[in-house]
């Protein structure tokens, strides 16, 4: 399906650059999502962007924002766009609900892979961005995605059963009614609000749940009433921030002020590049009950200029907390020195800055010393109190389910994070 509004030549180099790149970044594979992408002109969807924004491969853009700057509502960057999709593995004919519906143009790129034969429905909270999606759906020439107002916690029964469901919003809990609407054989997409957030591709097997993959990924949460949002800590004035999704006790007060204290680095021996790997050792971290306070820091742009903190990338890094004591990953082409550009360091602040630091060093030389590269691994969901049985590491357990990580061979028992 095709939009009526003419491109010009810019916008037109901008989108086949954005093609290209999530090729040559392996985030693309499949032909058919390459010609749906192709399809549709993202500019469209986010006008108040440039067209090196609204085509920038890692780039999200804000479309609605709240007190205090609060980003309420945005484009999910391409890449981000992409990566679901190649989850999804949307044919031909299939029935889709999508969870949050933005701008309108995963639902847009979705229609297009459904084709005359398939439906897109979009539900979404939030008033004013579901009539701006419908109008610019329709705009764009994608009249026939369907665009509800609603909670899309409930799904929409009345016009299901679905062969895919998209959650495009952080899932603090897999919802009974996503799970419950899904056909024979339907696929549920949904970012994991976990310490690490995964985004998980899960299809039943039996009484449970299994992921067929999973993606780093980071969405809004979901919104609507009685919704979880996640925990901020406040590190250093902002130079840090903790993103905290369970209910573990942390030492605010202290962690505040951390970064005045004493600083430690310790070089792990790891080596982990830019390639695969990193998932699998966040997916470890998050289920091994010896690494402490594993989660997801993020690090102000003027702090990393300024050298206060060298988190792994600029935006922040893989962290740790223990008390009054603040963690995360680095590497030497951060941090410099000799040796390996991608040999892990941990740096630590606070008054406990050296036990921490080398406690996390060493818990990272234990994956790859025992379980780097040892086969396959995933994700599975089990619901508690019917007889379910479950064969790993819990990872989270909430509102009567339990998430599971597996590795094949699997580890035994089945220990709490």
């Amino acid at each position: 399906m095709e939009s009526e509004v003419s491109l010009g030549v810019s916008s037109v180099e901008h989108h086949e650059a954005m093609v290209r790149l999530l090729r040559q970044h392996d985030v693309l594979h499949s032909a058919r999502l390459e010609a749906a992408l192709r399809a549709v002109p993202r500019h469209l969807f986010v006008p108040e962007a440039s067209l090196e924004d609204a085509y920038g491969v890692y780039t999200a853009v804000t479309i609605k924002q709240g007190p205090a700057g609060v980003v309420l509502s945005s484009a999910s960057a391409p890449q981000v766009v992409t990566a679901m999709l190649e989850q999804a593995d949307v044919r031909p004919g299939h029935r889709v609900l999508e969870v949050g519906a933005g701008t309108g143009y995963n639902a847009a790129v979705v229609d297009v892979l459904v084709g005359e034969d398939g439906q897109v429905v979009t539900i979404e909270y939030d008033a004013e961005v579901a009539a701006r999606a419908r109008e610019t759906l329709i705009a764009a020439g994608h009249e026939r995605v369907v665009v509800l107002h609603g909670d899309g916690r409930a799904g929409a029964a009345e016009v299901g059963p679905f062969d895919r469901i998209l959650v495009t919003a952080g899932a603090f809990d897999v919802e009974e009614a996503w799970l419950d609407q899904l056909a024979p054989g339907g696929r549920l997409v949904v970012p994991l609000r976990l310490p690490w957030p995964l985004a998980a591709a899960l299809e039943r097997v039996g009484d449970h749940w299994r992921s067929v993959s999973t993606e780093t990924c980071g969405f809004i949460p979901v919104t609507g009433p009685g919704a979880r949002m996640p925990r901020s800590v406040d590190v250093g004035g902002g130079a840090l921030v903790l993103r905290l999704e369970d209910d573990r006790p942390v030492d605010e007060a202290g962690l505040r002020d951390c970064l005045e204290g004493a600083r430690a680095v310790e070089w792990s021996g790891v080596r982990v590049d830019d390639g695969p790997g990193w998932e699998a050792l966040h997916l470890w971290l998050m289920a091994d009950p010896g690494t402490p306070g594993f989660t997801k820091i993020s690090a102000s742009g003027q702090a990393v200029a300024d050298g206060v903190v060298q988190p792994l990338m600029p935006w922040g890094a893989p962290g740790f907390h223990r008390g009054a004591t603040v963690a995360y990953l680095a590497n030497r082409r951060g941090l410099g020195g000799d040796g390996d550009r991608f040999e892990i360091a941990v740096v630590a602040h606070g008054a406990d800055a050296v036990a921490l630091a080398t406690t996390v060093a060493e818990r990272l030389r234990a994956w790859d010393r025992g379980w780097r590269g040892r086969g396959a691994h995933h994700l599975e969901l089990h619901r508690t109190g019917g007889g379910d049985t479950t064969s790993g590491p819990v990872i989270a357990e909430r509102a009567g389910q339990v998430l599971c990580a597996i590795w094949t061979p699997a580890l035994p028992g089945c220990v709490s994070a």
